[in-house]
């Protein structure tokens, strides 16, 4: 039986390129931010945040070129939204609590939540 080397471990890491001023912009949110999505033209960012007493929600975002992305509403959903991801048109979110998913549709995340996937 023939054995293969294992590479050792290495705490290194390579050098990055290094991200042009302005690109990073904070914004405080709600409880606590724990993922993020953000539609590909960059004008709709949802945050999942964590419940910190009330429950869990995603946070709808808005940026019109403004120095920091405006926080529209928050959506609450069931559970603890531990992430969120885009489908990949782009027209619906996809919020993870736990047991099942909210389903929020893109275009009318100022407004409702769509459904509840369970």
């Amino acid at each position: 039986m023939s054995s293969v080397a294992v590479p050792g471990c290495s705490a290194a890491s390579a050098p990055g390129r290094q991200l042009p001023a302005g690109l990073a912009r904070l914004s405080s949110v709600p409880g606590d931010p724990f993922g993020v999505a953000v539609t590909a033209d960059g004008r709709w960012s949802f945050v999942s945040l964590l419940p910190n007493g009330s429950g869990g929600a995603v946070g709808v975002f808005n940026d019109t070129g403004s120095a920091i992305p405006r926080l529209l509403r928050q959506i609450p959903v069931s559970g603890q939204p531990l992430g969120v991801a885009l489908t990949p048109d782009g027209r619906y979110l996809l919020a993870a609590n736990g047991s099942g998913a909210t389903v929020v549709s893109v275009q009318a995340a100022s407004r409702d939540v769509v459904g509840t996937v369970c």
